[in-house]
């Protein structure tokens, strides 16, 4: 598939840890840095960030339950 057919979103943070989808068009994302941000479907960029919303995790810390397990992604960017 070319990668014009993909819409890439793009976060100012180091490394993503996991995301969360709130609606069918926005979503949620935490980072390894403390930060919170709010995207929509229809932006590249987030509409919204919160800058040490959360404390910074230890390796291997479990995120279960942090989002319904069916809609949430884990991993490392």
């Amino acid at each position: 598939i070319p990668e014009e057919t993909h819409l890439i979103f793009r976060s100012s943070t180091a490394s993503l840890e996991s995301c969360c989808f709130i609606s069918n068009d926005e979503f949620l994302s935490g980072s390894d840095d403390g930060s919170i941000e709010l995207w929509s479907l229809l932006k590249k960029k987030p509409i919204f960030v919160v800058r040490h919303a959360h404390s910074m995790l230890a390796p291997n810390t479990n995120l279960n339950g942090v989002c319904d397990e069916r809609k949430m992604v884990n991993g490392h960017s």
